[in-house]
């Protein structure tokens, strides 16, 4: 299993992005991977597979939050996605080139007539096969990283609008209250189990649905909740 996906369960049900050369110190303590909500306390999960408790106030709650947005914030500019990217593509040259070398050993074996060949051209097919699936895996934990990196990135730089229906329901009801700390918003750490594509079709139809006042509505929203 990947180093990736050992570390982000260990710590609570925050997929992360854990790049390599992090210190270790950081991405053994000091990275939170999530937190859950249990009576009047909050259990704040670090990528050790520590957690602690914390009482559950909501100044300690907007203290967590922030600090997963920072870390992901710091992650981020650690991360080179351009070396991903290229990862990826060579994973795709080299999964075509075993997968090409898996047919021409594969028809080697079976239409030639030396038992010797035939085992030879066998033993190079079934390496290829090995070789291939390598590869392939390879190509989904880089993919998974990817998404994972702009997922968050996505999340992060349209929290306000994914938000937006709540919160004009919050006012819309409460309209002389600015105190928004109970709304139930969706925070960093609800999207864990959410894919990128939810989080762009929830922002399209967000904003196909309010068109060209979103922005100023947003502001204003803005406004209210910081009186």
């Amino acid at each position: 299993m990947n180093l990736w996906y050992n570390i982000a369960q260990l710590g609570g049900k925050m997929k992360y992005f854990y790049y390599k050369n992090m210190p270790s110190y950081i991405s053994r303590f000091d990275f939170i991977t999530g937190y859950d909500i249990k009576d009047d306390k909050i259990i704040v999960n670090y990528a050790s597979g520590y957690s602690t408790e914390k009482e559950n106030t909501k100044e300690n709650l907007r203290s967590i939050v922030e600090a997963m947005k920072n870390q992901v914030f710091s992650t981020i500019d650690g991360i080179n996605m351009e070396k991903i990217n290229k990862s990826i593509k060579s994973d795709n040259f080299w999964i075509g080139y075993n997968s090409w070398f898996t047919i021409y050993t594969l028809y080697n074996s079976l239409t030639s007539t030396s038992t010797f060949n035939k085992g030879f051209q066998g033993v190079l097919c079934c390496l290829f096969i090995l070789l291939g699936f390598q590869r392939l895996h390879d190509r989904t934990i880089n993919k998974e990283k990817k998404n994972e990196i702009l997922k968050y990135k996505y999340f992060l730089d349209n929290e306000d609008i994914i938000n937006y229906e709540i919160l004009k329901r919050y006012f819309d009801k409460e309209p002389n209250s600015p105190d928004i700390s109970d709304v139930p918003l969706i925070t960093i750490n609800d999207i864990d189990n959410m894919s990128l594509t939810e989080l762009k079709e929830t922002v399209e139809l967000i904003r196909q649905n309010y068109g060209e006042e979103l922005e100023s509505n947003l502001l204003e929203l803005k406004q209210k909740s910081t009186i």
